[in-house]
């Protein structure tokens, strides 16, 4: 990982039930993070949550330029689709935003996310065959930052065990 990041910012990504919430959300309760899940809260639901408010408006550069001048650590959830939106992941990586992918046993996540019920089976199929076409890119992107989080028993990795990986390494 030899690279400077931004210490305070982090964006999880991944494959589909690869524990991504699930791990942001403990970080928050257990370790006083701030989690905000891209796809399902906006940004005045984590501004009221996390008690950081931005008097310069609520937008995205706002909130993580007040994230930097503080002590607070965020991070962000976000299963972005590789087709269209790589480059903002490349766009955050330059400005320095500590990118983690989440990945493991594709079929076990499969099974897990299918048990949720939230979203098609033909959605999660496409997204599925997104992240296969653009595994090159995002494995590059990501480097050695992809933690295997669940594996062919349909175990997670525990989060001490993530925590471990993401933070003391």
């Amino acid at each position: 990982m030899g690279n400077k990041r931004n210490n305070n910012i982090i964006l999880f990504s991944g494959i589909p039930a690869s524990g991504k919430s699930t791990y942001g959300k403990w970080l928050e309760e257990e370790k006083g993070m701030i989690y905000w899940d891209l796809e399902h809260e906006t940004l005045e639901e984590v501004e009221k949550r996390s008690g950081l408010y931005i008097g310069r408006g609520h937008d995205l550069g706002s909130f993580l330029e007040a994230v930097k001048e503080t002590d607070r650590i965020i991070v962000i959830d976000w299963g972005f689709p590789p087709d269209t939106m790589l480059g903002e992941i490349k766009n955050l990586f330059d400005n320095k935003v500590k990118l983690w992918w989440f990945d493991g046993d594709r079929k076990s996540a499969r099974t897990s996310f299918l048990k949720r019920g939230t979203v098609s089976e033909e959605a999660l199929d496409i997204q599925m065959k997104k992240i296969e076409d653009h595994w090159p890119q995002i494995k590059n992107l990501f480097g050695e930052n992809i933690i295997q989080s669940i594996n062919s028993n349909g175990e997670y990795l525990p989060k001490e065990e993530i925590y471990k990986i993401i933070f003391e390494n």
